[in-house]
C-alpha cells in the first residue's frame, strides 16, 4: 500500500529555496570575516592600505587625469591637487607601503592558520585603492589599451604604430611611444584586449579591468608560491611575505606592467615541474609565460634543475649532468613549440621582432645605457668628437651582455641542485643586465623567489635592502621627470638607510630567517601533485 504524497505549495518550496541560500550565503560570509578579521587587525595591513590610497591618490595629479571623465570624487580631488601635493602623496606613499611591508612580516608569536588566505585577503586591500586610480609610475598601461582596442578594430599591433589609431586610448599614450609598434608577443596583447572588452573601450573603465586582471594574477602567482613552498619544506607564511613585496604592488597592480603576469605563470611552470612529467608541463607553462614577455625564458635553467629526481641531484658527478642535459633539449624544445602554438591560436605572428630594438630606443637604468654614455664622455673628451645619443650602446652592449652570459653559466654550474631557486632569481637579473632597456618592473620576478631559498641575517637584510631600493626607484621615477640618476640616488639612501636601520634592530632580520634543518626538498621518484625528498 502507497503513501499519499505529500504536495507542496509552491510558495512554500520557493521559500525553502531561498532559506537554503540565505543559509549558504551566511555561512560564506561567516567564513569571509573569519579571514578578514585577523588580517586587519594584522600589523601592518592598515598602514599599507593608507600608503596604496596615497598613491592611488597622486597619480590623480592634473597632468595625468586632465582628459578623464572621472567619477565626481575623484573630480573633486584633481581639481585640489597640484603637483607639489602629489609627488607629496607618492613619495610617503612609498615609504610607509615599504613600513607597512615590514610590519607585515610573520612573527613566531603570531601563527597564522591559513597563510594563503589572509595573504590574498591583504593583497585585495592592499590593491583596492590602485584598482580605481590611474597607472602609477608609468604610462604603459595606456599603451597596452590602445593596443587592445587596435585588436578589437582589426587593426595589428604589429603593423599600426601606437596612438595613430585615433582610439579612445590614443591621446593618454606617452609621447616616447607615439607611432612605434610593439614589442610584446601576442598573449600580452590580447590581455590587453580582454580589459578592453570589459570595459566597453572605456579610457577609465579599462583600466579599473586591467587593474581587476592584474589582481587575478597576482593571487594565482600567490596560490602558485604556496604550493611550491610547501613541497620544499619552505615557511610558507615567509615565502607569501616575500612574493606580496611593495615592487609587485607598486608595479605590478598599481604600474600595471605585464611582468606580473609572466611572473605568476613563471611560478605556475615551477610547481608543475616537481610533479610527474614536470620537465612537459612544467614547460609549457613556461611557453604561456613567454608569450606574455619573452624573459620568462630565462628561468628554463632552473626549471630544468628542479625536475631533476633527489636521488640524481644529489649523487652528482656526470650522470646528473647527463639527466641536465636531455632535460634541457627536451624543456627547450617544448617551450619553442608551446610559444608558436599560442602565436599561431592567436592569429597574431611574430611582428613583435621587428620592434626588438624600441625599448632600447630611450635612456634608462640599463648598465648599457649608463656604461654608453660613461663611454662617450671619455671619447668626446679624448678626440673631441661628440657620439651620437645612444651610438656607444651597441658595442658596449655586446661586451655587458658577453659578460653577463659568462656569469649566468658559471652560476649554473656553481649552485647546488637544491639552490635551484636562487637560480630563477639569477636567471632574471642576467637579462636585466644584459638588456639594453632596464626598468625597476622588470625586475619583478626576483623577489617573489627569496622566500623559496635559506636566508641567514645577512642574506634577509640585503634582499629587503634589494626590495625597497627599486620599490623606491619606481616611487619617485616619474615624479622626477625621469630623471634617471637622481631616482638611483633616491633608492641607494632608502636602501642603505634600512641596512643601518636593521644593524641597529637586528630581531626584524633575524625573524625572517629560515632554519629549517637541510636543503629544500628536490624532486623525488612518488607521483604526488608535489614530491617530498626521497
Amino acid at each position: 500500500m502507497t503513501s499519499p504524497k505529500t504536495t507542496v505549495p509552491a510558495g512554500g518550496q520557493d521559500a525553502e529555496r531561498t532559506e537554503r541560500t540565505s543559509g549558504r550565503l551566511a555561512k560564506r560570509y561567516a567564513a569571509l570575516l573569519e579571514i578578514l578579521g585577523p588580517t586587519v587587525q594584522r600589523p601592518g595591513v592598515v598602514v599599507g592600505f593608507l600608503s596604496t590610497l596615497a598613491l592611488a591618490m597622486s597619480a590623480l595629479m592634473p597632468k595625468e587625469s586632465k582628459q578623464y571623465d572621472l567619477p565626481l570624487l575623484f573630480g573633486f580631488i584633481r581639481d585640489w591637487m597640484n603637483r607639489g601635493v602629489g609627488v607629496a602623496f607618492a613619495v610617503c606613499g612609498g615609504i610607509l607601503l615599504a613600513l607597512a611591508w615590514i610590519q607585515a612580516r610573520p612573527r613566531a608569536h603570531h601563527p597564522v592558520a591559513r597563510p594563503l588566505a589572509q595573504t590574498m585577503a591583504i593583497a585585495g586591500i592592499w590593491s583596492l585603492p590602485l584598482i580605481f586610480a590611474l597607472p602609477f609610475g608609468s604610462l604603459d598601461g595606456y599603451a597596452y589599451l590602445d593596443q587592445g582596442w587596435q585588436l578589437n578594430h582589426h587593426l595589428s599591433p604589429y603593423k599600426i604604430g601606437l596612438a595613430t589609431d585615433l582610439g579612445p586610448f590614443a591621446g593618454h599614450v606617452s609621447y616616447v611611444w607615439v607611432g612605434t609598434t610593439t614589442v610584446y608577443p601576442p598573449l600580452a596583447l590580447r590581455f590587453g584586449q580582454l580589459a578592453v572588452l570589459i570595459g566597453g573601450s572605456h579610457p577609465y573603465w579599462s583600466l579599473v579591468a586591467l587593474h581587476l586582471l592584474d589582481l587575478f594574477s597576482l593571487l594565482l602567482g600567490a596560490w602558485a608560491v604556496k604550493r611550491l613552498a610547501a613541497g620544499m619544506g619552505r615557511n610558507v607564511p615567509k615565502a607569501l611575505w616575500w612574493y606580496l613585496n611593495p615592487l609587485m604592488i607598486i608595479s605590478g597592480i598599481g604600474g600595471l606592467h605585464h611582468e606580473l603576469l609572466m611572473t605568476s605563470l613563471m611560478l605556475v611552470g615551477l610547481m608543475l615541474a616537481r610533479t610527474r612529467y614536470g620537465i612537459v608541463t612544467g614547460s609549457v607553462a613556461i611557453a604561456v609565460a613567454a608569450a606574455v614577455k619573452q624573459p620568462a625564458v630565462f628561468v628554463l635553467p632552473a626549471l630544468v634543475i628542479a625536475t631533476l629526481p633527489a636521488a640524481v641531484a644529489l649523487a652528482g658527478g656526470v650522470r646528473m649532468w647527463v639527466q641536465i642535459a636531455w632535460r634541457a633539449v627536451v624543456s627547450a624544445a617544448v617551450v619553442a613549440a608551446g610559444f608558436a602554438a599560442v602565436t599561431w591560436a592567436s592569429g597574431l605572428g611574430y611582428g613583435w621582432r621587428d620592434a626588438l630594438g624600441v625599448p632600447g630606443s630611450t635612456f634608462t637604468l640599463s648598465p648599457t645605457a649608463i656604461l654608453g654614455q660613461v663611454v662617450g664622455f671619455f671619447y668626446r673628451h679624448a678626440t673631441g668628437v661628440k657620439l651620437g645619443q645612444g651610438v656607444a650602446n651597441d658595442p658596449v652592449g655586446m661586451v655587458v651582455a658577453g659578460i653577463v652570459a659568462i656569469w649566468f653559466v658559471i652560476e649554473i654550474v656553481r649552485l647546488s641542485p637544491h639552490r635551484w631557486p636562487t637560480l630563477a632569481w639569477v636567471g632574471s637579473l642576467a637579462f636585466g643586465l644584459a638588456s639594453p632597456s632596464l626598468w625597476p618592473w622588470y625586475l619583478i620576478p626576483i623577489p617573489v623567489m627569496f622566500g623559496l631559498e635559506r636566508h641567514d641575517q645577512d642574506d634577509v637584510r640585503r634582499r629587503i635592502a634589494f626590495v625597497l631600493g627599486l620599490s623606491f626607484a619606481q616611487v619617485v621615477i616619474e615624479n622626477t621627470g625621469f630623471q634617471r640618476y637622481g631616482s638611483l640616488a633616491a633608492a641607494l639612501i632608502l636602501a642603505v638607510s634600512w641596512l643601518y636601520f636593521s644593524r641597529l634592530h637586528p630581531g626584524i632580520a633575524r625573524s625572517l630567517t629560515d632554519r629549517t634543518p637541510g636543503p629544500a626538498r628536490l624532486a623525488g621518484p612518488d607521483e604526488g601533485a608535489l614530491r617530498p625528498e626521497a
